[in-house]
């Protein structure tokens, strides 16, 4: 073979080499094909062997391995014979690749004749190539576009501008959308081969794969189902596939589902009609208003049967006045059009008259300022105008929407002019005269300065929806209110009208209690007119006045009344055995910086002094308890005569604590707490002390600290407070801290105590921890812990790992049904510092109580920080982070937004305070960490634990706390764990 090339005997060059090496290789194996390829004109010249040659060789090599009978069609083609050009190059190197791919396809392309006859060579090289990269990009698109009858029959122009559109589409897709690639490579119109329109219109498909969102997935899968689509897009409907498109970006992420519903009408997929191509035309506005406005319109109107099942006149353009209706509501922060969009006949279809009604409305809504919204909200919720508009209503409605709104600030009186009280629209009967000729009284009694007061009471909707006897008494009562209050105390009266418990409708005795405050305004008169000003925003007047707190407005009205009155001195209480009360009531009157007893015996007949100090008190704003009703009576008693009838509960009292060791400066705040537990126990006919040992001789400093145990446990079991009465044991121990000085501990618990007991050692040990990294003085001079334990005679159950603290007083599960004891007392003592008292959030306190003992422990030598940061990293990513409350931020806010997950996801209020609190102080190191944590403590206590502690408090607290060059790393560290925002400047 070889001594027949012309060039084989005069001396052989590289490339020469390189071919006889590639013919010798394909002797071998196929020595048929090795000979014709030597046998080809153009290689048997002086000048044939060309790197082109090399290629040819290489390739019919290739084929060889790939497949026999590809190789002897490729070598068999008649424009290989007699010479060679990169085309045709370049064809065969293609036909081979895509041998490697699929081998049928390749020999279904190698054997067309006009492939053989060299007529369609670069055709089928080119698309072969396609083929090749679609196979690779979109396989399955690829098996569909291989056994297109084209493949067989010839590639023209058509067929190669059809395999082009696929590959183009394939190129565009992401792995997401490759079924939308599938689905347009087994349209028919595409596998009979494209024309030039069709091929314009596969360019707008592959533009839309170029730009695919996550929000197009859904106009991606359902447009290749439609029949209309799928047999070939006429002219005419590539206006609805763009309308459809641009719905769906018109929606975007935030109303996707809008868009899926839409792409899923029956009437969008079996063809769109002139009225149809109406409706998708105005689509996108609607959805792109939906969006901007955040209204929930649109998805109510696509929700509605007419629309679901097909578009007819007037539907497109109910669907418009739709969007006109969500812009106009939000031109006045209204959600009136969510209201219409809720109306029966509106869902049901629209007709012209309805039309005529929905076009009131929407006027009603644009003639309608900001201010004045209410009004068009009242007639849109009328039952009248829900429930279908008679042409006679829309007539009256289109009168309302004129009516002229009267300006408050020149005319307060004329409210209820422009109401529309279902009791006055539908018909006046005797007893509504009544009720307005009340009403009208009411304005004229109010004057300008308490306008107020009467628009408030005539916006409530129990006047709204008519009066009865009772709320005609109200009304009544509130007219001597108003012309009680006057000009001085208009505030007063304002405040009393927006009481909840007003607002919400009025019951027996509830025109009593207004009555009441009418005639403690009376009372307070000039001399003290500032505590009717003080009651009205005390927070249990304004939820509803209980049976507790009517005993304590009777004894004030009767103190104002005492002191308008009474003329006499009153007697001044002399020193008595009853001191721990007097301290007590000392506490609560004035944080322990004065003492009743004081202040009663320096009042020297000066009863204003005592009636102000007393009701402008801190204790009584709060809310009402039994002791405090004493004290009010207290004092009423020091303004009328010597305290010389305590009730018998105080007796019992005086009488079991004569021989208490009372310290010489006092009674302690916790003291006086456990004495509201001894209190409470004495009034509870189920606690029987009486016929008990350790009562019945006296209480000593631990029965008085038992008092508050054993109250805590009577709510948790009646048979554990019973086991924990008849039978205690106790530990306790007086300690000495740095800055507290001494703080006494005490346990309680049923059974006696174990041999290695450690509970006192570990208060004591997260006590001085928690001092020294706060470095402020331990809260508390004594704690005490009551243990847990079921009641096994009962057939109770073990609380398995319960603690909680109240206060100084905490309650914790043994460690022989909790594992954590140790860490449960080091928690529960941490809320001594940070507690729910502090007013911090949850996070905060629960966080600061996970963190704390934490650093104690590393102090103890029990666990490294650095270790428990590596489990709290855990439960972070494993609890809470793949829930999606990564942060504090979206944990607060999935209270809101999905309670149920929220609250299974309990473990974050602990976790997610306590990795921030742990992160910053690996950042921060332990003296800025405890700057931080301490300044807020002191924000917290400066206001005497009123005012809750605020996120941005937090966040300032921590950042102001920053050691130097770490400010911008918190800053990372706040938003990566906490994802909250503030202004850093």
């Amino acid at each position: 073979m070889v001594a027949r090339l012309a060039w084989a005997g005069d001396g052989i060059i590289e490339r020469e080499r390189l071919l006889l090496e590639e013919l010798a290789s394909l002797a071998r194996d196929y020595p048929e094909l090795a000979g014709k390829v030597a046998a080809y004109t153009w290689i048997n010249t002086p000048y044939g062997v060309t790197y082109w040659a090399l290629q040819v060789a290489a390739d019919i090599r290739r084929a060889s391995a790939v497949n026999a009978e590809l190789a002897q069609l490729l070598a068999g083609c008649r424009w290989l014979q007699d010479g060679i050009n990169g085309i045709e190059v370049s064809a065969l190197d293609s036909i081979v690749n895509l041998a490697e791919e699929d081998i049928e396809t390749a020999v279904r392309l190698a054997s067309q004749e006009e492939f053989i006859e060299g007529k369609s060579i670069h055709l089928v090289g080119e698309a072969a190539d396609m083929l090749s990269d679609i196979l690779q990009t979109a396989p399955e698109a690829g098996r569909i576009v291989a056994v297109y009858p084209l493949i067989n029959d010839g590639i023209s122009d058509a067929g190669s501008m059809a395999i082009a559109s696929v590959h183009a589409l394939a190129k565009a897709s992401v792995p997401a959308n490759s079924g939308f690639v599938e689905k347009v490579a087994g349209f028919p119109w595409v596998a009979d081969g494209v024309t030039p329109a069709e091929q314009e219109v596969l360019g707008v498909f592959r533009g839309w794969l170029d730009t695919a969102e996550g929000s197009n997935t859904v106009f991606l899968q359902k447009l290749p189902t439609y029949s209309w689509v799928a047999d070939g897009i006429a002219l005419k409907e590539r206006k609805p596939v763009g309308w459809l498109y641009d719905s769906v970006e018109a929606a975007g992420p935030k109303n996707s589902a809008l868009a899926a519903k839409l792409m899923d009408y029956s009437w969008v997929a079996d063809g769109i009609t002139g009225d149809e191509l109406d409706a998708l035309y105005i689509f996108p506005n609607l959805l792109e208003t939906a969006g901007t406005s955040g209204s929930a319109t649109a998805g109510k109107v696509m929700s509605y049967s007419w629309v679901a099942d097909g578009i007819t006149v007037p539907e497109p353009d109910a669907i418009n006045r739709f969007r006109d209706l969500m812009i106009a509501a939000g031109a006045v922060d209204s959600d009136i059009d969510e209201t219409i969009a809720d109306y029966l006949w509106v869902a049901d279809g629209i007709t012209a008259h309805e039309m005529d009604v929905l076009y009131v409305l929407l006027l009603l809504i644009r003639d309608t300022e900001a201010a004045n919204s209410a009004r068009a909200e009242s007639l849109a919720a009328s039952s009248w105008v829900s429930d279908g508009v008679t042409p006679v209503e829309l007539g009256e409605l289109d009168r309302l929407r004129s009516f002229p709104v009267v300006d408050e600030t020149d005319d307060p009186y004329t409210l209820t002019e422009s109401l529309d009280y279902v009791w006055i629209s539908d018909g006046i009967t005797g007893d509504e005269r009544e009720a307005i000729h009340q009403l009208r009284g009411l304005i004229d009694t109010a004057e300008v300065v308490n306008s107020g007061a009467a628009s408030a009471l005539t916006g409530y909707s129990w006047v709204a929806d008519g009066l009865d006897r009772v709320e005609l008494d109200t009304l009544y009562i509130f007219q001597t209110l108003l012309d009680t209050a006057g000009t001085e105390n208009s505030a007063y009266a304002e405040k009393v009208a927006s009481y909840p418990w007003v607002a919400d409708g009025i019951t027996v005795p509830e025109p009593d209690d207004i009555n009441a405050l009418a005639e403690l305004l009376r009372l307070a008169g000039t001399a003290h007119s500032g505590l009717a000003g003080t009651l009205a925003e005390y927070p249990w007047v304004a939820d509803g006045i209980a049976a507790l707190e009517k005993s304590a407005l009777r004894i004030i009205l009767e103190i104002l009344d005492t002191t308008g009155i009474y003329t006499e001195e009153p007697a001044i209480a002399d020193e008595s055995s009853y001191i721990w009360m007097t301290d007590c009531l000392g506490l609560r009157l004035s944080h322990g910086e004065e003492k009743l007893r004081k202040l009663l015996a320096e009042s020297n007949g000066d009863d204003g002094r005592l009636v102000e100090e007393t009701l402008s008190a801190s204790w009584l704003e709060d809310g009402i308890q039994a002791g405090e009703v004493d004290v009010l009576g207290l004092v009423w008693q020091s303004l009328l005569e010597p305290r010389n009838s305590l009730d018998s509960v105080t007796s019992v009292m005086a009488e079991k604590l004569a021989d208490y060791p009372w310290a010489e400066g006092g009674v302690t705040a916790f003291e006086c707490s456990a004495l509201d537990h001894f209190r409470a126990l004495l009034n509870d006919s189920e606690a029987q002390l009486s016929g008990v040992p350790w009562f019945d001789d006296g209480i000593d400093d631990e029965e008085l600290a038992l008092m508050a145990v054993l109250r805590e446990t009577k709510w948790r079991s009646v048979h554990q407070y019973e086991d924990l009465r008849d039978s205690y044991h106790v530990r306790s121990r007086t300690i000495s801290l740095p800055l507290a000085g001494d703080v006494k501990l005490l346990v309680f618990r049923h059974s006696p105590f174990p041999a290695r007991d450690d509970s006192i050692e570990l208060m004591e040990d997260i006590a001085r921890a928690l001092e020294e990294f706060i470095d402020l003085p331990f809260p508390r001079k004594t704690v005490v812990i009551g243990i847990i334990e079921p009641s096994l005679r009962a057939g109770e159950k073990p609380e398995k790992g319960v603690g909680y603290a109240l206060e100084d007083h905490l309650a914790i599960t043994p460690r022989k049904h909790n594992r954590g004891f140790d860490l449960a007392v080091f928690h529960e003592m941490s809320h001594i510092y940070w507690g729910g008292h502090t007013g911090a959030p949850d996070w905060y306190t629960e966080g600061a109580a996970g963190f704390l003992p934490d650093y104690a422990r590393e102090q103890l030598g029990r666990q490294r920080i650095s270790s428990r940061r590596l489990q709290l990293h855990r439960v972070w990513e494993d609890e809470c982070r793949v829930w999606g409350a990564g942060t504090i931020s979206k944990f607060l806010n999935m209270r809101d937004v999905n309670p149920e997950r929220h609250e299974s996801r309990g473990i974050c209020t602990y976790a997610l305070g306590e990795f921030f609190l742990l992160e910053t102080y690996m950042l921060f190191g332990r003296d800025a960490a405890s700057a931080a944590m301490r300044e807020l403590y002191l924000q917290a206590e400066a206001t005497g634990w009123a005012e809750p502690i605020s996120e941005e408090q937090i966040y300032r607290a921590y950042l102001d706390n920053a050691p130097r060059g770490k400010t911008e790393a918190f800053q990372a560290l706040y938003e990566r764990y906490h994802g909250g925002t503030y202004d850093a400047g």
